[in-house]
C-alpha cells in the first residue's frame, strides 16, 4: 500500500545550510592557520637577523676594545660582508664616574622589510694609559 507523502521519513544527511556552515568555519579556520605561520617565519627571521646583529656587534665591540687609542678611532662604519650585508655600526667611547674606566658601545643598525632595527652592547675598559707600567707596579709592591 502506498504511503501518503505527509508520511514520509525524513533522509539521513546533511542540509545545504549545514554544509555551508562547516565550509564557512573550515575556511575561516585556514585563514587563520595560514596566517599564523606566515608571522611564525616573519617572528624566526627576524630572530635569525638579531642574532647576527649581536654576534657582530660583539665581534666589532672586542675588536675595539682592544685598540689603545680609542680617540683615533673610525666612529661609524658599515658591514660590507656577511649575515647582514649593508649593515651600519656606530661606536662610541665615554668616561665613567669611576676614574680609569671607559664604557664602550657598539650600536648595529640595519633596515629590512619589517623597518629599521638597531643591536646595542656594552663594556667596560681600562685606559691603558692610566694602568700602572710594570716598573710603577714593581715599585709599589716593594721591588727594585
Amino acid at each position: 500500500m502506498p504511503r501518503a507523502i505527509g508520511n514520509r521519513r525524513p533522509q539521513a544527511g546533511f542540509s545545504l545550510l549545514e554544509v555551508l556552515l562547516a565550509t564557512a568555519i573550515l575556511a575561516s579556520a585556514s585563514v587563520l592557520v595560514s596566517r599564523g605561520f606566515s608571522l611564525g617565519a616573519r617572528a624566526a627571521a627576524l630572530g635569525r637577523q638579531y642574532t647576527q646583529a649581536v654576534l657582530l656587534a660583539q665581534s666589532r665591540l672586542v675588536e675595539l676594545a682592544l685598540e689603545e687609542d680609542l680617540g683615533v678611532l673610525q666612529t661609524e662604519g658599515e658591514f660590507e660582508e656577511g649575515p647582514l650585508r649593508q649593515a651600519r655600526w656606530s661606536f662610541t667611547a665615554e668616561d665613567t664616574d669611576v676614574a680609569g674606566l671607559v664604557r664602550l658601545t657598539v650600536t648595529v643598525r640595519w633596515g629590512g622589510d619589517w623597518g629599521e632595527r638597531q643591536v646595542s652592547l656594552s663594556a667596560l675598559r681600562p685606559e691603558f694609559d692610566l694602568l700602572p707600567t710594570s716598573t710603577a707596579a714593581s715599585t709599589a709592591t716593594g721591588g727594585t
